[in-house]
């Protein structure tokens, strides 16, 4: 499911990795600037992509 995880943010312009985290597969995210839109600043109001990937993701899977 990591695997499928990674390549739904992917689709979603989100580039994510599966790496180790002690014993368990992680998806982890390492785009600053998407992080950025998704928590916002004090500058520029939150951009959530997160939820909607990871809707998407629950829609595809069985």
């Amino acid at each position: 499911t990591g695997a499928a995880l990674a390549d739904t943010l992917a689709a979603a312009g989100v580039p994510a990795s599966l790496v180790d985290a002690g014993g368990r597969r992680a998806v982890r995210i390492a785009d600053g600037p998407a992080l950025g839109r998704e928590r916002g600043s004090l500058q520029a109001p939150p951009a959530p992509w997160l939820a909607a990937a990871l809707l998407a993701f629950r829609r595809r899977r069985p």
